[in-house]
């Protein structure tokens, strides 16, 4: 993941091109709350739900820090 100062962005390399999950599960599941969502084995890529990038950054364009405002952008 790329870090700028001021946010940081999934780029094309990190999520594009798994294909499908016959690797297996993400490593650090679950990532929801209480574990409320919890991670499958099924599916494939760009035929289910797919995230192809994720950039996260501050809105006021200074450095991400707790309590900080950020925008969340998702390419699914």
């Amino acid at each position: 993941m790329e870090r700028r100062g001021i946010g940081c962005d999934s780029g094309p390399s990190l999520l594009l091109g798994r294909d499908t999950l016959s690797g297996g599960n993400e490593p650090n599941q679950p990532n929801s709350i209480n574990s409320s969502c919890a991670d499958g084995t099924s599916g494939t890529f760009h035929s289910d739900e797919s995230n192809d990038r994720l950039v996260i950054q501050t809105t006021d364009g200074s450095t991400l820090a707790p309590g900080k405002t950020v925008k969340v952008s998702a390419t699914v």
